[in-house]
């Protein structure tokens, strides 16, 4: 220690990766942070009710007893604390969001890291950082993890994930915190959306059943004690203000309200799930997964040959040039075109991991078995999009989890055990790398694409959305106009609603709407009866009535108030008690495309 030479120990090239995959992920999160600051959410559909919603909620009105609501209750409180902490506005969302955000890609790295491989480590979480995390893919937004549609999505994911990586350490260790904390887990997802508690029931099934025989029935009696706490409270909780069996049926979420209804029978869902046209998407599904089979063993091999050491300088050449179209081809993929292979694909890796974790043996077979919690946990979450998977709209959260690990696995276990050589490795390594990488890009850059389009700011700087242009969006002048008219003209303690959908307008001008029903869009009227909604106005009739336009072909049905099956009879009761006072742009209700916003004054 005298000679005073640095005995400090260099930094092993495991750290220098780790910092090195840190500080790329760190960029991706900063660049595209920077590019669609505050663009993210759509103006009027929505995500303004993502923040009307918290905001009653820690003004005192109670979830269900005085607002009306289809999925569990988690997340609106888990808001509603946020807003009672730190103030009502899309700026403390946009803090909670990251932070979920940045937990998930934590997560997702913490979990891959049972491929083996540090590549797998952080290209996982690079793919839902490019890809799904700020994703803005199709006009509306709302379909990411800074504004979501609902944040029981993304809530529900973290939670999954969490349940995920604690039955994976109850696996590796013999402590016994991690079981119990799974179990919560999976009982806090089911108060979030019905389509992520039915997914976090596959890995957990799967769990169980990779547990030596002797643990499994105590291993089952701590989830069936444990996960229905939290339902068990939430009923309990909601009792206070309404009957038990109604307090137990909405804290069901949507689950207790699609039954005995036709809610999910509607165009819009056939189209969601595919069933409009079931032969066309099951021939693309196919065709997809064909292509997506022959492409990857041509690459397989071309990778055997281009490791091999006997192989001719010529032939590893060509492998070489044809590992390098593979890879290029990533650049050429449309965002959906990639999704079209993840069931297959994704069934088939849970299969092909399921048999190596059965014959693994002590740690091989912990790590192996936590991607098979995974890989079933993604399996399940692909059902509800049914045969039209895709990476846009429902795909940022559903599609997520599959489109991540088969990225993982196909830069680490598929070409470990399959490419025949550690140079055959590497090189299959290479092409996937740069694939997954173009890929990604493409992805940003058609995202980024919708961003700039965006530049219209409304409504004051804590709770500012960026809209798009009003040249590219005949709603956002209008929105504008709306907001201002309300503002300068309102008087303290009067009220208006938007139907069918508009809270975005309430809660810019911080006016609640009286009655209970947040938006009256033709699911609402499946899942709550027309009849309920006109006579919850009579009872509570705002002072003012806005009618923002909106086209409902997408539902296969007429234009709102004109069609029996939507809003008809409400729409009667507005004209025999509302008098039109203004209207910013078109008259609502006319044409698809001819958007306007009438404001209508009780008489």
């Amino acid at each position: 220690m005298s000679s005073g030479q640095d005995t400090t120990p260099p930094p092993s090239a495991g750290s220098r990766v780790h910092l090195l995959g840190f500080c790329a992920l760190s960029l991706l999160v900063a660049v595209q942070l920077w590019w669609s600051w505050r663009r993210w959410p759509d103006l009027l559909v929505d995500f303004g009710r993502e923040l009307y919603l918290p905001w009653q909620l820690a003004s005192g009105r109670t979830l269900y007893a005085d607002i009306t609501y289809l999925n569990g209750p988690l997340s609106p409180y888990v808001n509603a604390g946020l807003f009672s902490l730190f103030g009502s506005s899309s700026r403390t969302l946009i803090a909670a969001n990251l932070i979920v955000l940045l937990a998930v890609a934590i997560l997702l790295g913490s979990l891959l890291s049972s491929t083996g491989s540090r590549l797998a480590t952080y290209t996982g979480p690079a793919m839902f950082l490019a890809v799904f995390a700020f994703g803005n893919y199709v006009g509306i937004g709302n379909y990411n993890f800074m504004s979501p549609y609902y944040h029981e999505a993304t809530h529900g994911t973290l939670l999954a994930l969490v349940a995920i990586a604690a039955m994976s350490r109850s696996m590796r260790s013999t402590s016994r915190w991690p079981l119990p904390l799974a179990a919560l887990c999976v009982g806090l997802v089911a108060l979030t959306k019905v389509e992520l508690a039915l997914a976090i029931g596959a890995p957990a099934f799967a769990f169980i059943t990779l547990l030596p025989s002797q643990r499994r029935l105590r291993i089952a009696a701590v989830f069936m004690l444990v996960s229905p706490l939290p339902y068990v409270v939430a009923t309990a909780y909601f009792a206070r203000r309404m009957p038990v069996g109604a307090a137990a049926r909405s804290v069901l979420g949507s689950a207790g309200f699609v039954l005995g209804t036709d809610i999910e029978k509607n165009r819009y869902y056939e189209t969601v799930t595919g069933l409009d046209a079931p032969l066309k998407h099951l021939m693309e599904l196919g065709l997809s997964t064909l292509v997506f089979a022959f492409a990857l063993a041509a690459a397989l091999l071309l990778a055997r040959l281009a490791g091999r050491a006997s192989t001719s300088a010529p032939t590893r050449w060509i492998a070489w040039s044809g590992l390098a179209a593979l890879a290029v081809s990533g650049l050429s993929l449309r965002p959906d075109e990639s999704a079209r292979v993840l069931p297959a694909a994704t069934i088939a890796a849970l299969v092909w991991l399921w048999l190596l974790a059965r014959r693994a043996e002590n740690v091989d077979r912990a790590r192996l078995s936590t991607l098979v919690l995974l890989a079933a946990f993604a399996a399940m979450s692909l059902l509800k999009m049914g045969l039209a998977p895709r990476i846009a709209h429902y795909g940022f959260f559903l599609a997520m989890p599959a489109f991540v690990l088969l990225a993982a696995l196909m830069v680490s276990q598929l070409p470990t055990r399959l490419a025949g050589s550690p140079r055959g490795t590497v090189a299959f390594q290479v092409a996937a790398v740069v694939f997954f990488a173009l890929l990604a890009l493409h992805c940003m850059m058609a995202s980024r694409s919708r961003y700039l389009l965006k530049t219209a700011a409304v409504g004051p700087p804590p709770d500012t959305v960026v809209a798009y242009h009003p040249r590219l969006d005949p709603r956002t002048a209008p929105t504008i106009h709306a907001v201002e008219w309300l503002n300068a003209n309102l008087q303290p303690g009067e009220t208006f609603v938007a139907i069918p959908e508009g809270l975005m307008l309430n809660y810019l001008t911080r006016r609640p709407n009286p009655t209970r029903y947040l938006t009256f869009t033709y699911p609402e009227i499946q899942a709550f009866g027309e009849d309920a909604m006109t006579d919850e106005f009579r009872r509570t009739p705002p002072d003012y009535i806005l009618l923002v336009h909106g086209d409902p072909s997408g539902y296969g049905v007429g234009m709102w108030g004109r069609d029996p099956r939507y809003g008809q009879r409400l729409m009667r009761w507005v004209d025999a008690n509302y008098v039109p006072i203004g209207r910013f742009r078109d008259e609502p209700f006319v044409h698809p495309r001819a958007f306007g916003i009438k404001v209508l004054k009780r008489r």
